[in-house]
């Protein structure tokens, strides 16, 4: 007998194991294919005049070329921004001057002045003083060429700032003044912080992949009277007259601006699209 119940148990034991082996859990697999991380773009292209030829850093030719400048008349520049890139978010643009070289134009092949270095007579006379028209005129030293021209040329930029493609007076100025020398005027050497390829980036607005901007530089170099020279200088031309000149005889009261005849300066400008904004240590701080 008991080898009989020992018999049983020994069956019972292995038909539990036989039976948990069958009852193994329901399974199921999908599979998802073509799974995939892909980086979207963004791409900035320049044109120069509106709607022009699009390029690229480093073949965008010069935007602002300035020639044969006169007192008191600004030239106008036009560019657009183009962001060619194919994300839809925000992207925000900016723009700086830099790397400015100051220099004498001069003419090898048809030399029309007057002084071996390039100098017209008027810009040697206000440089080293003598006289003019039977004026006597002090010197006011070297101006121009040695990048005291950036103090006086005047920036306006305007940028399409609700992007609806027209540039007005009203809402679309970014710096400067359009009334030449009023509040909030701004020089080209404020641009630049005077560091090898650094920036100071204006901030324009936002620019959307597909998205196309418009922009526009003046330039204006002031007709410097001894009085606003004196503001911006802090040089007192009317206490420096020789020989008791007085100013309201003296046909050329604007004379300071001879210094500038025949001087130059190039600049560089960069554009910048960012999807962050950028920090304000690397912002030029626009006057009020």
């Amino acid at each position: 007998m008991r080898n009989v119940f020992l018999s049983v148990v020994v069956i019972c034991a292995l038909l539990v194991a036989a039976i948990g082996g069958t009852l193994a859990g329901f399974s199921d697999t999908e599979a998802s294919m073509e799974n995939m991380f892909e980086v979207g773009n963004m791409d900035l292209k320049v044109s120069k005049p509106w709607n022009g030829p699009e390029y690229n850093d480093p073949d965008v030719p010069a935007i602002a070329q300035a020639v044969l400048a006169w007192p008191c008349v600004s030239q106008d520049f036009t560019f657009d921004l183009h962001n060619v890139g194919d994300n839809t978010q925000d992207s925000y643009a900016y723009m700086c001057f830099k790397n400015y070289l100051c220099y004498e134009v001069t003419d090898v092949e048809n030399p029309a002045t007057k002084h071996p270095d390039g100098r017209p007579e008027p810009e040697v006379v206000a440089e080293e003083g003598g006289e003019l028209a039977n004026v006597t005129t002090p010197a006011l030293g070297a101006w121009g060429q040695n990048c005291t021209l950036a103090d006086f040329v005047e920036v306006v930029l305007y940028y399409d700032m609700d992007g609806n493609g027209l540039i007005t007076d009203e809402g679309d100025l970014v710096l400067g003044n359009p009334l030449w020398g009023g509040e909030g005027t701004v020089y080209l050497s404020e641009l630049w912080s005077g560091v090898a390829d650094e920036c100071l980036w204006i901030p324009l607005d936002t620019l959307q992949g597909c998205e196309k901007r418009y922009g526009k530089i003046e330039l204006h170099i002031s007709n410097w009277s001894e009085d606003d020279w004196g503001e911006q200088t802090g040089q007192n031309l009317n206490d420096r007259f020789l020989n008791g000149a007085d100013d309201a005889y003296n046909p050329f009261n604007d004379w300071p601006t001879n210094v500038f005849m025949s001087d130059g300066v190039k600049f560089e400008m960069c554009f910048g699209l960012t999807q962050n904004m950028i920090g304000a240590d690397y912002i030029f701080d626009i006057p009020d």
